[in-house]
């Protein structure tokens, strides 16, 4: 393998993972040269659990030498959740960092937040966790795949919807995991294993032979019955020819399609080529006072649109006061039509004249009900004083 392509396991973090209780860490060999990590100890200290921890790690599943739907012990920590109170919260976690070409560059964690919301004897099954636990537990579970980029080194932090399981099997199939997480104790088993099963089904596993193997006898069969129902005369090759052609018309609709994506995929080139080529002419402080002139220039619009706003509210403000007062001045000569008619005709009340009268001289400014100012001294306002004199001299009851 290329050693650019080469990972390598930094280190295990297990927190409440079956006997690991509270956090620990172990750091394994990173060492080009000498890669290999050896877990030796008794039975029972958790050499095989550090490989399961992994293996759940990575695919969210528990190692079938782990799986028992009747067992009380889950991969949790049974003595965490023992202790655990109505209304507490732990976690249980494994978190794996890998190394690639000397550098920190993946980190894998799996968590599975768990509170216990009632005192509750039932147990349940729950598969991810390998076992049955009380029904008053409530589990949550997270997984984050976070990857460092080579170009900006800026950490990346996927979790399941976006993808986080499918890139980790996609780096680490799972149908490979015996070959880099191998427990020794199986040696036994292949050494003990006089048949080859345990070599014959791993060569199955990762190969895939007995689908295979299947799907060409299947196959077999098929082209046998199809030749001996046309010996026969059973079978008729209009309706295979109508299939042929459903799916020739199928494959056609799909190139299409193709064609379809490849010229949106073409658009979508030219635009990454178009920003590319921008970036490659403009430094990142050019772009950056380009941004900040933009940023400007939207602060000046803002500032305009609520100046125009401002000016707009006036002038209507002004335009309705205006035309109120066109509407009174229309009003006012037309009352002072009717009261010279009245004045004429003798029918204008001698104390209501005379108190209208005297407001308008005494007002600050004083101002005529039709709008004009009656300054001193003004004919206006000596035509309004002799009026008033009119009518304190009027006989008018």
């Amino acid at each position: 393998m290329h050693e650019k392509n080469r990972y390598y396991l930094a280190n295990v973090t297990l927190k409440n993972y079956r006997t690991y209780q509270g956090e620990t860490k172990i750091d394994l060999s990173c060492d080009s040269d000498r890669p290999l990590t050896i877990i030796h100890g008794e039975m029972g200290k958790g050499k095989t659990t550090l490989l399961g921890a992994i293996y759940w790690c990575l695919y969210g599943k528990i190692r079938s030498s782990f799986s028992d739907s009747e067992n009380d012990e889950t991969i949790i920590n049974s003595d965490i959740i023992k202790h655990l109170e109505v209304g507490q919260s732990n976690e249980m976690f494994v978190e794996i960092k890998l190394l690639e070409r000397n550098i920190l560059r993946y980190i894998i964690r799996r968590t599975i937040t768990f509170t216990k919301t009632s005192r509750s004897a039932q147990n349940v099954l729950v598969p991810n966790i390998g076992g049955r636990i009380s029904a008053g537990i409530d589990l949550k579970s997270l997984v984050e795949f976070k990857y460092l980029q080579p170009t900006n080194e800026d950490w990346i932090v996927l979790n399941a919807p976006d993808g986080a399981d499918e890139l980790i099997e996609a780096m680490f199939p799972e149908q490979l995991s015996s070959y880099f997480l191998f427990d020794a104790e199986l040696l036994n088993d292949f050494f003990n294993d006089n048949n080859g099963e345990h070599v014959k089904n791993g060569i199955e596993k990762i190969s895939g032979l007995p689908v295979l193997v299947n799907a060409i006898d299947h196959l077999k069969k098929i082209s046998k019955k199809i030749q001996v129902d046309v010996a026969h005369g059973e079978t008729r090759l209009e309706p295979i020819q109508a299939q042929i052609d459903l799916i020739e018309r199928r494959i056609k609709k799909k190139k299409s399609q193709i064609s379809e994506i490849n010229k949106n995929l073409k658009d979508h080139n030219k635009e990454i080529n178009s920003l590319e080529l921008f970036m490659s002419e403009n430094s990142i402080e050019r772009i950056r006072d380009i941004q900040k002139r933009i940023d400007q220039y939207d602060d000046e619009i803002k500032d305009i649109k609520s100046i125009k706003n401002k000016h707009e509210k006036e002038f209507n403000s002004w335009l309705v006061l205006t035309n109120t007062k066109i509407q009174l001045r229309e009003y006012a000569a037309k009352s002072l039509a009717k009261c010279k008619t009245w004045e004429q005709e003798g029918k204008i009340p001698m104390a209501v004249s005379n108190n209208a009268l005297e407001m308008i001289l005494s007002g600050v400014p004083s101002v005529c009900i039709c709008g004009t100012l009656l300054s001193e001294g003004s004919e206006e306002r000596k035509k309004v004083v002799t009026l008033k004199e009119r009518v304190n001299d009027s006989s008018i009851a």
